[in-house]
């Protein structure tokens, strides 16, 4: 369900980071999803702007339009978007998980 989420909000170019979304069992009722590729972090949150080079002879740092030569770009924050529809749909998940158990699934 997690997994199925982030997919429908990692923003697409080339399809590497959606395919590197992958889903990490670590118990029974425990995963760990999210992306492998190297830059999935900068692209969920983002990355400032460069503060522009530092001209000695002229004591100041070269910018464009006072954001430096690399103007960063906003993060898509596909994390905290899957995570915010996950906890909302965890009371109903809990259930799933507790008659699982008790009544293997005869309910």
């Amino acid at each position: 369900m997690v997994w199925h989420e982030m997919l429908k909000h990692v923003p697409y170019k080339t399809g590497f980071l959606r395919g590197s979304v992958q889903p990490h069992r670590i118990g029974r009722y425990h995963m760990v999803v999210g992306p492998t590729a190297i830059y999935g972090r900068a692209v969920d949150q983002g990355l400032p702007g460069g503060p522009g080079r530092y001209v000695p002879a002229i004591g100041k740092r070269l910018t464009k339009s006072g954001r430096g030569w690399w103007p960063g770009f906003k993060g898509a924050f596909f994390v905290q978007k899957t995570y915010d529809k996950a906890v909302r749909q965890i009371p109903m998940l809990a259930r799933q998980i507790l008659e699982d158990h008790f009544y293997g699934g005869m309910v």
